[in-house]
């Protein structure tokens, strides 16, 4: 009886354990297998550059309480600065390909959107991201203007991106990537604010404001987490299962103001600084 114990016990370990393992082994063959086949096509001429246009784009401050701003690339490298001396609310140098949307509305509570909303068939020749037909990078350039509190959502599909929030208000952030690694500066909080990240394939580093109250939630599939100088509190911090890990600075319990971030991540590393 002892020996058949054993024996069953050992088998449902193995049941588990690749229950676990076959996921994180079918992302990793989709997206080699999708890079592959990109590169193998741009380096064939089956997909060549596309027709790249650029753009400018504003919208003054003229009295802005607060703002919602979404900007959504598709495939493009995002970079997103505060304005200096200007008295506009929201400026944007972009490079594309096919058709973009940029609308602007509101008078206290200002919402902007500027949107790939249709490319034309060879947009992958112009991807920084595998390092092939770069001549004419797809590049978003992003200022925003500081003292007014603002949501910000981002969508891209690949490619990079650089986030330097450090002397913005702050009211949320929301950022979906498919490919790419992603630089983010946060600022310090005047209010409470949430962070949501998810991402596909890539590295994350978030450079944190000093002395500011953090707790950060991160869910990866496969990737190591370097909290900094934060605490952990649950979770794995590396290899495949880095899940549920919650890392909190020393203060967060006790302060007022706080920022809370998530992230959901496939494959890549997490560092906090």
């Amino acid at each position: 009886m002892g020996k058949q114990k054993v024996e069953v016990y050992k088998g449902r370990n193995n049941g588990c354990l690749w229950m676990i393992l076959l996921p994180i082994f079918g992302l990793c063959f989709i997206v080699v297998a999708c890079m592959g086949a990109i590169t193998a096509a741009l380096a064939g001429g089956i997909i060549s550059d596309c027709d790249v246009q650029t753009a400018n784009f504003s919208d003054a401050l003229e009295g802005a309480e607060s703002a919602r701003v979404e900007v959504l690339t598709g495939i493009a490298e995002i970079n997103i600065t505060p304005l200096s001396d200007s008295n506009n609310l929201f400026e944007a140098d972009i490079t594309y390909c096919g058709e973009v949307d940029f609308v602007a509305g509101g008078d206290d509570v200002r919402t902007i959107r500027l949107e790939q909303i249709n490319t034309d068939g060879n947009i992958f020749g112009n991807l920084n991201f595998f390092d092939v037909g770069d001549d004419d990078p797809l590049i978003w350039n992003i200022r925003l203007a500081e003292g007014v509190p603002i949501d910000l959502n981002l969508e891209s599909g690949i490619e990079n991106a650089d986030l330097d929030l450090a002397d913005l208000t702050l009211a949320g952030l929301n950022s979906e990537t498919g490919v790419g690694d992603a630089v983010i500066n946060l600022p310090e909080p005047v209010e409470s604010y949430d962070v949501d990240l998810n991402t596909g394939v890539g590295n994350i580093t978030i450079n944190l404001p000093e002395g500011a109250a953090v707790r950060v939630e991160a869910d990866l599939g496969i990737g190591e987490i370097d909290g900094g100088g934060l605490t952990q509190i649950s979770g794995n911090d590396e290899g495949p299962g880095s899940s549920n890990s919650v890392w909190e600075s020393d203060d967060y319990a006790d302060a007022d103001v706080r920022i809370t971030i998530s992230i959901n991540g496939g494959v890549g590393d997490i560092t906090i600084r």
